[in-house]
């Protein structure tokens, strides 16, 4: 797996990405007024920008050096339902927590209101 994500590591930077500060698995390119960003998470690839034919043009080049499928658009991404809308997309972990509480059998127990502090002093 090192040696796997130092070869593709080295393949961005090679293509003008850059390592960014957010972690060591997200990577940013930036060609004349557009950005790609490209976060990997094991071996899943999150890639976008505000230019669909510079992604699809880097997915070409990936895909001529790293045996790779297309899954076209994000639908789950670490945990994340993914919903595009008119103005970007909507993140839910609703599936995440859903499965999470069948998964310890809590799915069927009742909620309970609980008092909360609406200002802090």
């Amino acid at each position: 797996p090192h040696a796997w994500f130092h070869h593709l590591s080295s393949f961005k930077v090679s293509r003008g990405f850059q390592c960014n500060k957010v972690g060591p698995s997200t990577f940013v390119c930036h060609k004349q007024s557009h950005i790609l960003v490209l976060v990997l998470y094991i071996d899943n690839i999150l890639l976008t920008n505000n230019n669909p034919a510079l992604v699809y043009s880097f997915i070409a080049t990936l895909s001529s050096h790293f045996a790779m499928m297309d899954l076209d658009g994000l639908h789950y991404f670490l945990g994340f339902h993914t919903i595009r809308t008119f103005s970007g997309l909507f993140l839910s972990k609703h599936k995440y927590v859903t499965d999470l509480l069948r998964k310890f059998q809590f799915h069927t127990l009742k909620s309970v209101c609980t008092q909360c502090a609406s200002r802090l002093h």
